[in-house]
């Protein structure tokens, strides 16, 4: 007699798909990796590893696809994610934002962006800043790349931002974000994994654009994690 293979049927509710086992979940990041909505070189395991990242940070598996990285074999989230998380987490001050501007003279080592924000258990704001001095002394500034237009020479008022929003958040709001690295963070190691394949010096090639990015445009929130900041990219076998 043949053995006969039962099918777990897959509750659908409200909000899309209901995973409610490791099986469930299994299956799901099987048909994510053949649709091609993940990386390039994602695997089932992989994919589902950030489901279950995401499901520890409270948002949904599809979210976790689109805004979790991995890299150096840590889950690391896109930095719209953290901004997303904060908000909506309600540990800010009843009348409290994340607020975001500059000073100085534009692009001058004193032109610097300012991050502040007020938690409902602290008296006063907390300010994070990151200045065109810090970003040299990073050597990011101007930083080439050898594929296309550096973030860092085409979009420098948006990655001076970026930058100053992920300090703000791993300083004063690791209880939301749950220790989770920021991209842009993970991304300035010297030798990467992104899902099972080690680059050096950079991004792996199929997150970062062969020209100018459209998410980018003034009209688009930025994905600052599709920046390169590494410089040159060197795909290992």
């Amino acid at each position: 007699m043949s053995e006969r293979k039962e099918i777990t049927q897959v509750t659908a509710g409200e909000r899309g798909l209901q995973l409610r086992s490791i099986e469930e979940m299994f299956r799901f990041a099987q048909y994510a990796v053949k649709s091609e909505i993940v990386p390039r070189g994602d695997t089932p395991e992989a994919v589902l590893i950030k489901i279950q990242a995401g499901a520890e940070l409270g948002i949904t598996p599809m979210r976790a696809l689109q805004n979790l990285v991995v890299f150096n074999g840590r889950v690391s989230m896109m930095e719209k994610l953290a901004n997303a998380l904060v908000l909506g987490s309600g540990v800010l001050a009843a009348d409290g934002q994340v607020e975001v501007w500059f000073t100085g003279q534009e692009f001058d080592d004193d032109y610097t962006c300012h991050v502040r924000s007020r938690r409902r258990d602290q008296n006063k704001s907390n300010e994070t800043t990151f200045s065109v001095k810090d970003a040299k002394l990073a050597r990011l500034w101007g930083k080439a790349q050898d594929r296309g237009v550096s973030p860092w020479v085409a979009f420098p008022k948006r990655m001076l931002a970026a930058r100053a929003k992920q300090h703000h958040f791993q300083d004063h709001f690791g209880d939301v974000t749950l220790g989770t690295a920021l991209s842009e963070a993970a991304m300035d190691d010297g030798v990467i994994t992104v899902s099972g394949r080690t680059v050096r010096g950079g991004i792996a090639p199929t997150l970062v654009p062969s020209g100018p990015d459209p998410l980018f445009a003034d009209n688009v929130e930025t994905d600052a994690e599709a920046c390169d900041d590494g410089g040159p990219v060197e795909v290992v076998p």
